[in-house]
């Protein structure tokens, strides 16, 4: 489990989130109020830097990602053990698309 602070804009207010799982296709946020289904967000997030993403990372060790998504499902507090969203990448920007593939490989 990946867990970073996530920015996400659906047009109307930028909006915090807890991130509770993270893959090259998208993230499970931690909401009690999802955004509907089939809502296109802005994201944005940064997570741990390490020597390896050097080159798209800012000031501190932090690797920084944005792009577009959309809400593609609500979880199942039951079988999650969580409330929240799942949101799928739409496109993610470069050099933030290489440098999650990076850093997923490095949480293997």
């Amino acid at each position: 489990m990946v867990q970073l602070d996530t920015t996400i804009d659906d047009g109307r207010v930028a909006r915090m989130y807890q991130t509770r799982n993270l893959s090259h296709c998208g993230m499970l946020l931690r909401t009690r109020k999802p955004l509907p289904v089939g809502t296109n967000v802005a994201v944005q997030f940064l997570f741990p830097g390490d020597p390896v993403l050097s080159k798209t990372s800012l000031p501190g060790g932090y690797g920084f990602v944005e792009g577009q998504a959309k809400v593609v499902r609500h979880t199942h507090p039951a079988r999650e053990s969580t409330t929240g969203m799942a949101i799928q990448f739409l496109r993610l920007e470069s050099p933030g698309l290489q440098s999650l593939g990076e850093f997923l490989q490095l949480q293997q």
